[in-house]
């Protein structure tokens, strides 16, 4: 999926340690979610397929979006939720897009008089949830990219991290917004 480039074997080491310090940080992302609480499998165990279609696998396992009672629910938002057709490969057209170099999340909706409601707001207002989780362990649909990208960034650096074992310097290039 993603990209690769060409290392220089003297940047062997300080390339190694960027690799380990992003599975670090997405590890680390990780285990603060409670999400996990609720989930019947390990979020660090799912395969890259599964990432990609982050919310398909969510709504395989009986989540759903809704809106987030925190926050007064947009046209935008409304909408979202209510097209189920596009739920199930949402993860997938996102990650698309921003390995071609466009963050949906950037786009804007709307504009007021001195703001401007993005993609990336409205995604603040809603959540993916089983009916089970409790307000504070609802994930917000940001969230929840956020933790795409992590994840990804996770697999892709455990791929590189092999290659550069095996003095293979060319190597998958992880994109910032991945990291």
């Amino acid at each position: 999926m993603l990209e690769k480039t060409i290392i220089n074997k003297e940047d062997l080491i300080y390339v190694t340690d960027m690799q380990q310090n992003i599975i670090k940080a997405s590890e680390n992302f990780v285990g603060m979610l409670s999400l996990r609480r609720y989930l019947s499998f390990n979020l660090l165990e799912l395969s890259e397929e599964e990432i990609i279609n982050l919310t398909s696998t969510l709504i395989d396992n009986d989540f759903y979006f809704d809106g987030n009672p925190l926050f007064f629910i947009s046209d935008e938002a409304k909408n979202f939720i209510e097209n189920k057709n596009n739920h199930v490969n949402f993860s997938k057209f996102y990650i698309e897009n921003l390995v071609k170099g466009v963050d949906i999340q950037e786009e804007v909706l709307s504009t007021d008089t001195n703001d401007q409601f993005t993609r990336g707001d409205m995604f603040d207002e809603v959540i993916m949830t089983n009916g089970n989780l409790s307000m504070g362990d609802m994930p917000t649909l940001k969230l929840l990219l956020t933790l795409q990208k992590a994840l990804l960034a996770r697999i892709y650096a455990l791929k590189n991290i092999k290659l550069l074992q095996k003095e293979e310097f060319e190597i998958y290039k992880i994109l910032p917004t991945l990291e």
